[in-house]
């Protein structure tokens, strides 16, 4: 999913994990782009979390315009709170 909203502040995704400097440590990584680091962790499942990121926050803008939760106030709540969370909005 590479195809993001103009708006967005954020490094265009997709992103990848990639093993870092060290033996025990993980790095996210802009996909084609030597040398531009997002992230550094120890963990590599955080590493795959962050790395999902873009395509997660584009996932969630697109179920929501759809309407697909329209008959589930909840979840259109979280998807929502979610979106504004990843954009840095507290509106």
């Amino acid at each position: 999913m590479t195809d993001q909203d103009s708006s967005t502040t954020h490094t265009r995704g997709p992103w990848e994990v990639v093993p870092g400097d060290w033996s025990d440590d993980w790095g996210v990584t802009e996909r084609g782009v030597a040398g531009q680091s997002i992230a550094q962790m120890v963990w590599e499942n955080d590493a795959r979390l962050i790395a999902a990121a873009p395509d997660l926050l584009q996932a969630c803008k697109i179920a929501l315009n759809d309407r697909m939760y329209k008959d589930w106030p909840d979840v259109a709540d979280i998807l929502m709170d979610a979106i504004k969370k990843a954009e840095g909005r507290t509106d």
